[in-house]
C-alpha cells in the first residue's frame, strides 16, 4: 500500500511540474501538458465518488 501511494504521489508531482513549468520549446509541447493533465484525471478518478471528495481537487 505504501509503495502504491509513493508511486501515485510521484506521478502526481511530475504531472503538476509539467503543468506549472511547461517547456514550450520541447518537440512534444503542448502534447506533454495534455498527457500530464490526463494522467492526473486518471489518478483522481477512483476517488471522485467518495463522499468526502472536494471539487477543488479535480485536476
Amino acid at each position: 500500500m505504501r509503495h502504491d501511494v509513493t508511486v501515485r504521489h510521484g506521478l502526481a508531482r511530475d504531472c503538476e511540474e509539467a503543468l506549472h513549468d511547461p517547456d514550450h520549446d520541447a518537440c512534444d509541447w503542448p502534447h506533454s501538458e495534455l498527457a500530464a493533465l490526463l494522467r492526473l484525471k486518471v489518478l483522481a478518478l477512483p476517488y471522485e465518488l467518495h463522499r468526502q471528495w472536494r471539487e477543488e481537487w479535480r485536476p
